[in-house]
């Protein structure tokens, strides 16, 4: 994905869904433009969940995660987790949200 979107040389890259294997998380750094994100869930700043269910673990690690009931402090949502916060950080980016309630979510990852 970032070889092709050098090749077209846009202004800016406007993402909506990036989850699912269509990007890697890492990839979000390769790109040079900036990048304007519309989040429609939870999923950019989470372990992987896209609602928390009223999970708040993701503010602090991500760890021990109830949806996938696991009991490791670094399982797979913690991983992901911790992949996202590395590779987001220092990111040429502007949040976009359409709703209140995504607007309002905690987010760790400090974009």
């Amino acid at each position: 994905m970032a070889r092709q979107v050098r090749q077209l040389a846009p202004d800016v890259v406007n993402l909506h869904w990036v989850n699912n294997g269509f990007v890697q998380i890492e990839t979000l750094a390769k790109l040079p433009q900036p990048i304007v994100w519309t989040l429609h869930d939870m999923w950019a700043f989470t372990g992987g969940c896209h609602y928390d269910q009223g999970c708040d673990r993701y503010q602090e690690r991500c760890y021990s995660c109830p949806q996938l009931q696991s009991h490791n402090p670094k399982d797979l949502a913690h991983r992901i987790w911790q992949r996202k916060l590395k590779a987001f950080k220092g990111l040429n980016l502007t949040i976009v949200t359409p709703s209140q309630w995504l607007q309002n979510a905690p987010n760790p990852a400090r974009f």
